[in-house]
């Protein structure tokens, strides 16, 4: 984003829909009614803008990409990979493939295998999870939740029209009321719907 210097007044908004283009995710990333952008009001032109709980969402993202039947592809490893924290040569030796065929995955040279991949989802899911800050209970539930979907239903999908884009959208929940007298913080957590665009 270029940051223009604007020697006006600004106004900020929270937007109906804001696409994450800088998370560095491969696919579409919307942001529904939870980003305050602000802008000049001159210009109209966007000076800032602030997305709440980044790293929760994330891992949001992560956690949705893994449960999306969608086949991975060589940028979706390597974007999970690198909000996992992990470099090339730890993910192979958990997934039990050498480095050099992780890198070809990652670089669409080879398609990773229907069971490399199962496991690739398995492994980054619970990495996922064990990283993420949420209640050890709610935790539980979701892992348990996101396993059941990979191993019962998530048969990822190679065969789609390349033009449809794959589009994950997200939305603030807020896990409890605010009280009076708070300081009116946000404490919701990020949650996914899925839609191919």
């Amino acid at each position: 984003m270029k940051l223009v210097q604007h020697g006006g007044k600004t106004v900020a908004r929270v937007v109906d829909k804001f696409e994450a283009k800088d998370l560095g995710a491969p696919f579409k990333v919307v942001l529904n009614d939870s980003v305050k952008v602000t802008y000049d009001e001159a210009t109209g032109e966007v000076v800032s803008y602030m997305i709440p709980d980044l790293d929760g969402l994330l891992w949001s993202v992560v956690m949705t990409r893994l449960l999306h039947p969608r086949k991975l592809f060589g940028a979706d490893i390597k974007f999970v990979r690198k909000v996992l924290g992990l470099k090339q040569k730890e993910l192979a030796s958990k997934i039990d493939l050498s480095v050099e065929h992780l890198s070809r995955c990652e670089t669409n040279v080879l398609p990773m295998s229907p069971g490399s991949e199962k496991l690739f989802r398995i492994f980054a899911l619970k990495s996922a999870f064990k990283l993420h800050n949420m209640k050890a209970c709610d935790a539980k539930t979701k892992l348990e939740d996101g396993l059941d979907r990979l191993f019962d239903g998530v048969k990822p999908m190679s065969v789609f029209d390349v033009k449809d884009e794959l589009e994950l959208n997200f939305y603030r929940s807020k896990m409890h009321r605010k009280s009076p007298g708070s300081d009116g913080a946000d404490d919701g957590h990020w949650d996914a719907g899925l839609e191919a665009a």
